[in-house]
């Protein structure tokens, strides 16, 4: 899990720590830079790792602003990973305060590039290639300006089918 605000009381962490007591293998990506959070950051951080749990601080230079969980289990014979992606921060108190989307899904796509961004995060790999996801500072930028100039030709094209059928 990243984690960059987190709370006095949040479920997340809590369940993050059970999981490690449970003896099931655990891994955070705290940011320590998180605007009024970095001491209970820091505090939870410590916890998880008081039970075993690795936490690594994100990468050199750069802020983890990303959130997102992952679940690796194993189903019968075979693993099955879930993801969240969201847009909130996992923080009790801000989290009624905003209106925050979030994608919960198993695409094998969009959870193997999950897999390989907590590899990086981690300190395991170089700068992943992802299929789906778009992370920053890499592929975020160059992605998406290409997708807005892809909506442009899409608009224009319609704007044109417009005006001929007129």
């Amino acid at each position: 899990m990243t984690a960059y605000r987190i709370g006095d009381d949040t479920p997340f962490v809590k369940s993050l720590i059970r999981a490690a007591e449970r003896g099931k293998q655990v891994a955070c990506v705290m940011e320590i830079k998180a605007r009024f959070d970095e001491e209970r950051n820091l505090h939870w951080a410590a916890e998880l790792e008081r039970v075993g749990a690795p936490v690594t601080f994100g990468v050199a230079g750069l802020k983890t602003h990303g959130k997102v969980a992952l679940v690796v289990r194993k189903e019968g014979s075979r693993l099955r990973s879930y993801l969240h992606v969201g847009t909130g921060n996992y923080h009790v108190k801000t989290a009624r305060l905003y209106s925050d989307i979030g994608l919960l899904t198993c695409d094998p796509v969009l959870t193997q590039d999950a897999v390989n961004l907590f590899h990086y995060l981690t300190g395991r790999t170089t700068f992943p290639t992802c299929s789906a996801l778009l992370v920053a500072p890499k592929n975020m930028r160059p992605r998406l300006l290409q997708l807005i100039q892809r909506e442009g030709k899409i608009n224009k094209r319609g704007s044109q089918r417009e005006l001929l059928s007129r």
